[in-house]
């Protein structure tokens, strides 16, 4: 059934990475019923900036009870003078593959040596360079692989079925087709807030509710710059016989915009409740993000074309109905 939502079980409990600056290694752990009550999870990383603080951070993904009783770290020799210059190849197709030179940035991937494991943008910068050079086969065995790392990664989704899931299995195939469904919002926008988060829209149910009845919010973010801190969001309903809020901190069960990935689209659902007393009559839909924690400040918003008000997008309305119609 390719409406079917993934089970519980399938998603994963915990997201792992380091962080100093930018993501330098990142795992995803599921548990299965067999689980033990410990489990240890290794990540390799190299620490490209050693004057800046390491961060190891854990982000919860579902309800369950995590505790991390100890990190360790153990030492490996130092890169040789060959992978220094592999690094230096590698950021070099990192670079032509952000200016949009796929082809020239595909013949640099492939001249160094990836990565351990292959990091998601060698990964991403890789598959543009493919799909670029018109070899679509390797392109999206490319945006799969980028997809293990990040299961609900935008553009791979949306590549992969433009080039027609050449050489993918139909039941991977079915599962991106259910991955783009879940991440493809009733009421469609595109704003950027801060240069870093990009809302894509959100899907509200029922579309129109009675005072003092609750509607279930789905909000849509793509993340496409990480974050080193939590932003948090406002939502006002407005109407001329008043309004009401859902200002919230985004995310999936309690992980932040801290822990959000480049290129990674993030939808959770809120439940607000329409006040009692709130008046009928149809409610426009404000939306922005903002720091309390630093003054109150809002992110600035670009690309968009939506209506800005005060660093708010008008993103929609909402109706309110009498009581009792």
């Amino acid at each position: 059934d390719a409406s079917r939502p993934p089970r519980e079980a399938d998603k994963p409990v915990l997201r792992l990475d380091v962080y100093n600056g930018r993501v330098l290694a990142q795992r995803e752990v599921r548990t299965e019923a067999s689980d033990g009550l410990q489990r240890t999870v290794s990540l390799d990383f190299f620490n490209d900036r050693p004057d800046r603080p390491l961060e190891f951070r854990a982000a919860v993904l579902r309800s369950a009870h995590v505790s991390v009783e100890r990190v360790d770290i153990e030492p490996r020799p130092g890169p040789s003078i060959a992978a220094y210059a592999a690094d230096i190849q590698v950021e070099r197709g990192r670079v032509l593959a952000r200016q949009g030179r796929f082809g020239d940035a595909l013949t640099a991937l492939k001249e160094a040596a990836p990565p351990a494991g292959g990091d998601s943008e060698w990964i991403l910068a890789l598959a543009r360079g493919y799909e670029a050079a018109g070899k679509k086969l390797e392109a999206a065995a490319h945006y799969v692989k980028l997809l293990d790392r990040i299961p609900y990664h935008g553009e791979a989704i949306s590549k992969i079925e433009r080039l027609g899931f050449p050489g993918v299995p139909a039941a991977a195939r079915d599962g991106i087709l259910r991955r783009k469904e879940e991440i493809t919002p009733q009421h469609k926008a595109e704003a950027v807030f801060g240069g870093r988060l990009q809302f894509l829209g959100w899907t509200v149910s029922p579309s129109s509710a009675r005072p003092g009845e609750d509607i279930k919010v789905t909000y849509y973010w793509k993340c496409l710059e990480p974050l080193t801190r939590d932003t948090d969001a406002f939502v006002h309903f407005e109407s001329s016989g008043g309004g009401f809020q859902d200002d919230h901190r985004p995310g999936r069960d309690r992980s932040g915009t801290g822990a959000w990935v480049k290129g990674e689209v993030v939808r959770y659902d809120r439940v607000v409740r329409v006040p009692p007393g709130a008046a009928a009559g149809r409610y426009a839909v404000y939306l922005g993000l903002w720091n309390p924690r630093e003054g109150g400040a809002r992110e600035p918003v670009s690309g968009t074309t939506l209506p800005v008000r005060d660093r708010a997008v008008h993103a929609g309305f909402l109706e309110v109905v009498p009581p009792g119609s």
